[in-house]
């Protein structure tokens, strides 16, 4: 039993670093893609799916919930994305 186990929690612990790397080099380029393109208020675009149109209109934290949020989903796609390459070897 505890040989079974050993596996498993070495894959966790070895997924960790390549989800995080992932994610931040996702979520950065992406981020900063976007906000070439469509302006440095994105991560307020981003924060108004939450809280709704009055994040336009508020300070500092709601930004910063934007970018947040921005790379919540950025290392999400990332754990998805080595699930499935697990999954499929």
């Amino acid at each position: 039993m505890i040989g079974d186990s050993a596996p498993s929690s070495s894959r966790k612990s070895n997924a960790l670093l390549p989800i995080a790397v992932g994610g931040l080099i996702a979520g950065a380029l992406d981020l900063t893609q976007a906000s070439i393109l469509f302006g440095w208020r994105v991560p307020l675009t981003i924060a108004a799916g939450l809280l709704g149109r009055g994040a336009f209109h508020a300070g500092i934290a709601t930004y910063f919930l934007g970018v947040l949020l921005h790379f919540f989903i950025a290392f999400s796609a990332a754990a998805v994305y080595y699930a499935a390459l697990w999954r499929g070897s």
